[in-house]
């Protein structure tokens, strides 16, 4: 008998490279396509695109990947991507919040290229609090290789290159949290 305490599996996803999955994408979020891990539309930061858009760009060879628009698309509040671009911003991080990284950031949607220290963690942000963030596409708050991303940017889901592109969902139910809290 033990007498541990329960702790309830969490689902993580780990797609193979070049592989995407259209179906994990909540339909309301803004999209645009990428071609490698660049948006190639002209006025790309004004023109999300549905998943059915870019399920028919991905079809006709025009796309060869999707990214998820950061920003307010919608009334119900906003999206940011927070960008850890490599192991030096991870003590200073630490340093400055006080804890681990787990401790510091609630578990949501990851996205890492399999590099070390590299991530960016999606989250939403509550309507009422879009005007505390700075009307900026990158905000930075002096840490290197750390920034949060916000309007006019992008992160890729997912890309057709021999890259591997680990989608680490910690939480699954970051998904409709994101869309609905």
């Amino acid at each position: 008998m033990t007498t541990g305490t329960y702790e309830p599996q969490r689902p993580s996803y780990s797609l193979s490279p070049g592989e995407i999955n259209l179906e994990l994408i909540p339909k309301d979020w803004a999209l645009t396509p990428l071609k490698g891990k660049r948006a190639y539309v002209a006025g790309w930061t004004n023109t999300p695109y549905s998943v059915d858009q870019i399920r028919e760009d991905l079809a006709n060879g025009c796309a060869t990947g999707v990214g998820l628009m950061s920003g307010q698309w919608s009334n119900e509040g906003g999206l940011i991507w927070v960008d850890i671009d490599g192991p030096d911003a991870l003590p200073a991080l630490e340093d400055l919040a006080g804890g681990p990284l787990h401790a510091i950031f609630p578990e949501t949607l990851t996205i890492s290229s399999g590099k070390p220290g590299r991530q960016r963690m999606l989250y939403r942000i509550p309507t009422n609090k879009i005007s505390l963030l700075p009307d900026k596409a990158t905000i930075k708050i002096g840490i290197p290789s750390f920034e949060i991303l916000f309007t006019s940017r992008q992160a890729p889901l997912w890309v057709l290159i021999p890259i591997q592109m680990d989608i680490s969902l910690r939480l699954m139910v970051a998904l409709s949290t994101l869309k609905s809290t």
